[in-house]
C-alpha cells in the first residue's frame, strides 16, 4: 500500500510501506522520503 493510499486512521509502519513497494529492507529510506515530503505539509 503506497503512502498516499493509507486510509485515515490506519496504522502502517515504514516496514509495511517498504514491503508494499517491493523493497522489504528499505524501511529507513521510506522514513526519510516521508520526512522530506513537502506535499502534505
Amino acid at each position: 500500500m503506497p503512502f498516499g493510499k493509507i486510509p485515515m486512521g490506519k496504522v502502517s509502519t515504514y516496514g509495511d510501506l517498504a514491503r508494499a513497494v517491493g523493497h522489504p529492507k528499505a524501511d529507513r529510506a521510506i522514513a526519510r522520503i516521508i520526512a522530506n515530503n513537502t506535499t502534505n505539509k
